[in-house]
């Protein structure tokens, strides 16, 4: 029959990670979308990481039997309810400035921290493998994404060259006689070295090994899985050469043709580890949790209600930032020009930006002497993950591609030059926050998410974007409209 104790506090801890995910629930939203996205596929195993994270402290629950006899002293209980605080704090201060990536990993010390605090030392040695393996479900991984790129552009071309293939390389792209093939960061193999890290580690952890030989798990797993993925790669481009690019592999399957060979990569780790004796268990393994006695000292009350209101702080500021949103609507307004400027239609125009989520937008084009120039600005009642001036799905160049891009000697304008159709063309632009200029997205949205944390109140922030064509060249129009940014006075 299972120990009472033991379930209750082992309900604690599985109840603690709820109200973490509840309460930082955009958070809980944004990992749960990275795990579904099957087009990105790199972090579809988050799920599985999550419950085996989920199982790992079940499976350690004894642990929880001696939870009071290691209660923090107080002067633990503050140094770790301020590093608590922290956390909450820039989890906050990421969230408001629309930083996705650091509000996913915070999710990770925010998770286990509250567990010391509540629960105790031994709890908290029980969770920190469970938490810490959650490292394999979240996107810091994607920096390895060029890093294995190459890696495995110049293992192909070393492979082909030894199966006698005539193969050209020209940066991630091949050409065979058969056809072309690009190597792109799909072919990086990144999910498979995520997956392949995150089962050595586990394998570390159930053997109990010393860090010694966990380290050599994970070196032995990641080198397979590179390796696996290289030829995956160099065989697929060999298959489409001699077929004349009519393999399945090469029409069909070759992301499943990855996962077969990385279950043989698998096979091959665990032959390794059959014939591995457990010889670091000793040496290594971490000293066996106090359990020999119930009594001990007891968790304050207050120190409940403390920890509960530093981890529901963030949820309380956005509460009352959002009551006190501005009730009324948003009017994005950019200047009228005048001088021999005429105001005509914007229908027709090349240039489309694109700024996602905003809640109000304005656009004028103006015309003289046959010449058009054209303004953009987008206005945000308040900024987040997912609604914010900046990131990768705001795009102020439109559809076009950008060649060059800048800030200007005023430090509050960037530009950019853009081409579209083989026509070359200039954008002048700024981000505003409580009418202060940035040419930097990401530091305008710091600027306001320490504003909207010290006053609890979203102020104003918008994007002006200005359009030229390149005539009669880029450097005459992008000077036309730093001047037009300089006879708007303060704005910027």
């Amino acid at each position: 029959m299972s120990d009472p104790l033991v379930t209750r506090r082992l309900l604690a801890v599985y109840a603690i990670f709820a109200a973490v995910v509840l309460l930082y629930w955009p958070a809980s939203v944004a990992l749960t979308g990275l795990w579904l996205d099957a087009d990105r596929t790199s972090y579809t195993h988050g799920f599985l990481v999550m419950g085996i994270s989920l199982w790992l402290v079940w499976r350690d629950r004894a642990s929880f039997a001696g939870a009071n006899t290691s209660a923090l002293s107080t002067s633990q209980f503050l140094l770790g309810s301020v590093a608590l605080l922290v956390v909450a704090l820039g989890w906050q201060i990421a969230y408001r400035a629309g930083l996705q990536l650091v509000v996913e990993v915070l999710m990770l010390p925010l998770l286990w921290l509250p567990v010391p605090l509540l629960l105790g030392r031994n709890a908290a040695r029980a969770t920190l493998i469970p938490v810490a393996l959650l490292v394999f479900a979240v996107p810091l991984w994607d920096v390895f994404t060029s890093v294995l790129q190459f890696a495995t552009v110049q293992a192909s071309q070393v492979l082909l060259r030894l199966a006698g293939i005539p193969a050209f390389f020209h940066g991630n792209s091949v050409e065979v006689p058969g056809g072309v093939f690009e190597i792109e960061g799909g072919c990086s193999g990144l999910h498979f070295f995520i997956t392949a890290l995150f089962i050595a580690t586990l394998l570390g952890e159930l053997r109990r090994d010393g860090w010694r030989r966990r380290v050599w798990w994970l070196f032995v797993a990641g080198v397979l899985a590179i390796v696996m993925n290289w030829f995956r790669v160099a065989s697929i481009i060999f298959m489409g050469h001699v077929t004349n690019m009519q393999s399945y592999l090469v029409r069909e399957s070759h992301y499943g043709y990855g996962w077969v060979l990385f279950a043989i990569a698998l096979t091959i780790l665990f032959l390794i580890e059959r014939r591995t004796p457990h010889s670091e268990l000793a040496g290594g393994e971490a000293s066996a949790p106090e359990t020999t006695s119930r009594e001990g000292t007891r968790v304050w009350p207050g120190w409940y209600a403390i920890c509960g209101l530093i981890l529901a702080l963030p949820s309380l500021v956005n509460v009352v930032v959002n009551a006190r949103l501005s009730s009324g609507a948003p009017t994005a307004q950019s200047a009228v020009l005048h001088e021999g400027w005429s105001e005509a239609d914007v229908m027709n125009s090349n240039w489309q930006p694109i700024q996602t989520n905003a809640d109000a937008q304005q656009r004028r084009r103006f015309v003289r002497d046959g010449f058009a120039i054209e303004s953009f600005v987008a206005e945000y009642r308040e900024q987040r993950v997912g609604k914010k001036l900046g990131g990768y799905d705001n795009r102020p160049q439109g559809d076009a591609d950008v060649i060059e891009s800048g800030t200007l000697p005023d430090p509050r304008l960037a530009y950019r030059i853009i081409e579209q159709n083989g026509q070359q063309s200039v954008l002048v632009l700024t981000y505003r926050v409580a009418d202060r200029g940035f040419a930097n997205a990401t530091h305008a949205q710091l600027w306001y998410s320490w504003l909207t944390l010290r006053s609890f109140l979203s102020p104003r922030s918008e994007v002006e974007t200005w359009y030229a064509p390149c005539k009669p060249d880029c450097d005459s129009a992008r000077s036309m409209l730093v001047q037009i940014f300089a006879e708007e006075g303060d704005r910027p």
